[in-house]
């Protein structure tokens, strides 16, 4: 078949063409200006939104390209040049429609994700982040002298609907022991995240108040909160005298482990969401642990990433989390730095009562625990290994399926159980 001549080509076809050249010289432009509208949204007011942001600000800068080369090929065709642009315009129209397609994608991800939350109400100023506020050393700590709480509704039916306050240096209080009129010898101190602080139940209903009421010739200081882990505890023996905090003369202190600890350490993208101010520990050359600023500061460009992330609704379906697996060295961090806040409490206290308590978990995460466990133990911790305590019946001690934290029938059998092993 042989190919016209301009000649033979009639004028409205060149006419339609010179409004398509045109078109695409305007269309490059605005496309970018859109995309670069998108991108400063994204680290502005959209912030939230920053990933489909980003997303957004890259298909308009594809299309502008395209826009460009189309206009540019024609062009130079009109003037009878030849030119290799538009062999650029394939790539690009099929990293066009993939994006596109992604987008949309995203969008029905998004969709099934607010589905599956429409029927879930949480409120209270612990949810709402109203009760805690920011910290130089820990991240975030909860205020003084609050009474604060939170509430979650499934289907309209409570799950819990709980309450708790702090005294003046940031703790839970333990009600069984205020205004008791007892002078007490020892103390113990707990550490952790929101098992040990008790998120979910009253203050009576925690685990520290369930050990006083267990232990009465012991005073218990509840440094735990939620989305604590391991590196809350060194920063805080590390940055803060807590033998000034407690005049008891005889202190023993436990650590309430979960293996959700160990991503807390590395700063895992599924907890980098709360935790991106929380102390970055990282193990030397000799095995030693060394702090780098928090997470923004010590590894900014990896935060960075996780938050680009964050927006992905396919990876919040699925619930997938980042680095996919735990390695040797990552729960070769996690012992170190259980094993430097348990150093740093005996010169504090001068006091080997250090012990760690393996939480009771479910059988998918009981390699993690067994693992940690072996670790704390050849690092010379004492360890009371509690990973199975609830079986068979697992679910009768959590708010599941709508909440991963213990019940108040949890923390009663663990005090059972503590209180008869904690001796000092």
């Amino acid at each position: 078949m042989a190919i016209p001549e301009p000649s033979q080509i009639p004028q409205n076809v060149f006419a339609s063409l010179s409004f398509v050249e045109r078109l695409g010289w305007w269309c490059a432009p605005s496309c970018f200006l859109l995309a670069g509208l998108f991108y400063r949204l994204g680290l502005g007011q959209l912030a939230s939104y920053f990933y489909l942001c980003v997303l957004l600000s890259t298909w308009f800068v594809l299309v502008g390209i395209l826009c460009g080369i189309v206009a540019a090929s024609l062009r130079a065709k009109r003037a009878g040049r030849k030119t290799r642009l538009r062999w650029g315009i394939g790539p690009l129209v099929f990293i066009a429609i993939f994006l596109g397609l992604y987008g949309l994608a995203q969008m029905g991800f998004r969709g099934m994700n607010r589905a599956r939350d429409r029927h879930t109400v949480r409120d209270g100023s612990h949810s709402t982040g109203e009760s805690y506020i920011f910290d130089r050393v820990l991240g975030y700590a909860p205020k003084p002298n609050i009474s604060a709480g939170a509430r979650l509704i499934v289907d309209n039916t409570i799950v819990f609907d709980y309450s708790y306050k702090t005294d003046a240096l940031r703790r839970r209080i333990v009600p069984s022991q205020l205004d008791d009129g007892s002078s007490r010898e020892k103390a113990l101190l707990i550490f952790g995240g929101s098992y040990a602080f008790g998120e979910g139940v009253n203050d009576e209903d925690a685990l520290p108040n369930q050990l006083a009421l267990r232990m009465p010739d012991a005073q218990l200081y509840n440094y735990a909160f939620s989305g604590y882990g391991p590196g809350q505890m060194l920063a805080r023996l590390e940055s803060y005298n807590l033998r000034e905090e407690v005049s008891e003369r005889q202190v023993a202190a436990v650590y309430l482990f979960m293996p959700n600890h160990v991503r807390r350490v590395i700063g895992a993208y599924s907890v980098i969401s709360w935790s991106r101010h929380s102390p970055y520990y990282q193990l030397g050359e000799d095995g030693a642990v060394f702090r780098s600023g928090s997470f923004q500061e010590g590894r900014s460009g990896l935060t960075r990433w996780y938050d680009f992330l964050h927006g992905d609704g396919a990876i919040e379906y699925f619930q997938v989390d980042f680095p996919l697996r735990l390695t040797a060295r990552h729960f070769e961090l996690c012992t170190a730095v259980v094993s430097a806040a348990a150093a740093q409490f005996e010169l504090q206290f001068e006091s080997q009562d250090f012990w760690v308590v393996i939480y009771p978990s479910f059988p998918g995460h009981r390699s993690v625990d067994q693992t940690m466990a072996a670790r704390f133990e050849r690092a010379g911790l004492r360890v009371l290994d509690y990973s199975a305590l609830f079986e068979p019946d697992m679910d009768g001690y959590f708010f599941l399926p709508h909440d991963p934290h213990p019940t108040p029938k949890a923390h009663r059998e663990l005090a059972d159980n503590m209180a008869n092993e904690v001796h000092f």
